[in-house]
């Protein structure tokens, strides 16, 4: 690799010189890349007013609308909720890992027994 790069800094066609020497065009021009790998955090959520409320903050907010009688939500209602009574600017996303960090989601969904009918 450094014989094809002292060619190429001679002003020698990149192509040939990499063709002669065998190496791959990928592998000349790879360079790895810096950073955290993997996917970004979500961004941070925010009030009408644009404040970053905390994370502490918005689980107070989500306990206090469960304290409501017959509030039995899921995290997509929840987030329609955050969204439009709350204006808080929000993902979905945020709002099931935030319940679900928490424990928030409850029984979860109950099955019937699923019974054999008998001759008799």
């Amino acid at each position: 690799m450094i014989v094809a790069q002292n060619f190429i800094d001679q002003q020698h066609p990149k192509n040939k010189i990499l063709k002669w020497c065998c190496v791959a065009r990928s592998s000349f021009y790879y360079h790895p890349k810096t950073g955290i790998r993997g996917r970004k955090p979500y961004a941070q959520v925010k009030n009408n007013m644009g404040q970053i409320l905390g994370r502490q903050v918005v689980i107070s907010i989500i306990e206090r609308l469960f304290e409501n009688i017959f509030v039995d939500y899921g995290y997509y209602k929840t987030y329609i909720h955050l969204k439009n009574k709350e204006c808080l600017i929000i993902s979905k996303h945020q709002v099931y890992s935030l319940r679900k960090k928490q424990n928030c989601f409850g029984i979860g969904i109950i099955r019937a027994v699923k019974r054999i009918k008998g001759n008799g």
